[in-house]
């Protein structure tokens, strides 16, 4: 059975994604976040209004193992976000990780601590976010992944490891 919910506080928000347990939904836009229990479906525990950039968000991945973290994408930045709790949220790092905007984001599915990016200035990041200041290595997407129907790069994991 499908349901459809409406949360018109979140109207601007334009990127969704789960935890890795699956009972957390994260949504998110330019001006806020939205955090939704989705064994309580019909409540949303949390609105925040975002205000770290004034782009909308690109990409948005939780953490394989550490369902309460977060990494998101917007413009040429990436946050890590610290939801314990849901009480408050944590932004552990903002960082400026390509020159033009980022097109994805993804964790690593074994290495706990890995994260990879890519962006329209055709590179892909690796980054260790335990020193998340630069990226830990660099690749020229050109010669290492397709891209895909729009024309944006993937930084599908697969892709990129050897």
């Amino acid at each position: 059975m499908m349901s459809s919910y409406e949360y018109r506080e979140l109207s601007g928000c334009n990127t969704m994604g789960l935890n890795c347990t699956g009972s957390l939904a994260l949504i998110a836009g330019r001006r806020s976040y939205g955090v939704i229990n989705l064994n309580k479906k019909r409540k949303l525990d949390k609105k925040i209004r975002r205000t770290t950039c004034k782009y909308d968000v690109s990409a948005l991945e939780f953490h394989p193992f550490r369902e309460e973290l977060s990494a998101l994408s917007s413009n040429d930045r990436i946050e890590l976000i610290d939801w314990s709790g849901l009480r408050d949220m944590n932004l552990i790092a903002n960082v400026k990780a390509h020159c033009h905007v980022l097109n994805d984001l993804a964790w690593h599915p074994t290495l706990r601590d890995n994260l990879a990016s890519s962006g329209s200035d055709s590179f892909i990041h690796l980054w260790d976010i335990r020193e998340i200041r630069k990226p830990s290595l660099t690749l020229s997407s050109v010669f290492i992944c397709s891209t895909n129907q729009m024309g944006k790069i993937s930084a599908r994991w697969p892709a990129v490891t050897s």
